[in-house]
């Protein structure tokens, strides 16, 4: 149950990610496009449509041509060229080979060279998450806040770490408000995603509260 689970979650991703690289692609954002492709490639190696944009729509610019050696296999040399081996089943597709497979020594490779982008240094999101959520404990907004963006930029649907930034984003805002800092607290509330609990009606304090202040600094001519 807990596998089946699993790969609908996969799907799901993969697909979703897939939507966004064809949304950036028919708007001409090509290197954008090319990293929501490439994401959707990560969840699952095996989704044609995805290749079908990299290799036919979006070909790379540029490539290394790597000679292989005997005792090399596709997963080190994704791991040598782009410090991730999970990358393999880009050189075997640009290849024309089966992934996982030994190319064989003295075999002249084609390896696309990626956008710098694509490739991030690798982050335990567990553990960021796990730290997260102590910062938000303690009180430590702007941490929260950081640490949540590195998340998303390496997954941008983890659905936990947009939650830690909203509710940091919330608490920044209410302490705001406390500190008689209106117009400080309604940019913090617009940056909160729609539908987070308690929001709108702290947004709607703080944005009354700094109409009030507006309207308090106009009559002292405080322009």
């Amino acid at each position: 149950m807990e596998i089946s689970r699993l790969k609908i979650t996969i799907a799901v991703k993969s697909n979703a990610y897939f939507k966004k690289g064809k949304e950036f692609y028919g708007q001409n954002r090509f290197e954008e496009a090319r990293n929501q492709f490439l994401t959707a490639l990560r969840y699952n190696p095996d989704h044609k449509p995805a290749l079908d944009y990299l290799k036919n729509r979006l070909i790379p610019k540029e490539y290394i041509f790597y000679t292989t050696g005997k005792s090399d296999s596709l997963k080190e040399i994704s791991k040598r060229f782009y410090k991730d081996p999970d990358l393999d089943f880009l050189i075997a597709y640009f290849n024309n080979l089966e992934t996982g497979s030994a190319p064989g020594s003295g075999m002249t490779l084609l390896l696309p060279i990626l956008p710098a982008e694509v490739n991030p240094a690798s982050i335990d999101i567990r553990q960021e998450i796990i730290s997260a959520t102590r910062l938000l404990e303690g009180k430590q907004y702007r941490a929260v806040i950081d640490i949540s963006d590195t998340i998303l930029k390496n997954d941008p649907l983890n659905k936990t770490a947009v939650d830690l930034k909203n509710s940091a984003l919330y608490h920044m805002g209410t302490e705001m408000i406390q500190n008689e800092k209106y117009f400080e607290a309604v940019n913090t509330f617009r940056k909160i995603q729609p539908g987070y609990e308690c929001v709108n009606e702290a947004f709607q304090q703080s944005l009354q509260k700094a109409l009030q202040r507006s309207e308090s600094l106009l009559k002292e001519k405080k322009y």
